[in-house]
């Protein structure tokens, strides 16, 4: 019964063929790394950095409190890596970062992994650092 309700629901609407009921639709957003909304660039915004940039910073710096930078526009990462101190790290971790042999595609380069503060950070980040020995 459900089936055949949708069924004729879907053909009475409009010339609409998005499966999402209207009023949900708009409701939904794209969020980069730091559970931000990216609101859509207007057309006198098209390099992304007006007002909701912006207006992102302080949350996002608030959320993590160190280390963090601004947004790379083309991964929406940010542009330096977060090597500052976690609140509460009781010593320093090393910074220096190790160069792969993976090569990356489309390059000439190479991957570069984590430093151990860069990994104790984002530890931290997601809440798992409680049973880490530093």
């Amino acid at each position: 019964a459900a089936y055949e309700a949708a069924r004729s629901a879907s053909s009475n609407a409009e010339s609409s063929s998005c499966p999402v009921p209207e009023e949900y639709r708009g409701n939904l957003g794209v969020y980069n790394v730091y559970n931000t909304k990216i609101a859509t660039p207007t057309s006198g915004d098209a390099a992304g950095g007006g007002a909701e940039a912006q207006n992102a910073k302080p949350a996002r710096r608030s959320w993590f409190g160190f280390g963090a930078s601004a947004l790379d526009p083309r991964n929406n990462m940010p542009t330096e890596p977060a090597q500052a101190r976690a609140p509460g790290q009781r010593r320093d971790l090393s910074t220096a970062r190790e160069t792969s042999t993976i090569p990356k595609s489309g390059t000439g380069g190479t991957w570069t992994y984590p430093s151990p503060q860069m990994f104790y950070n984002a530890l931290v980040r997601k809440n798992k650092a409680e049973d880490v020995d530093e």
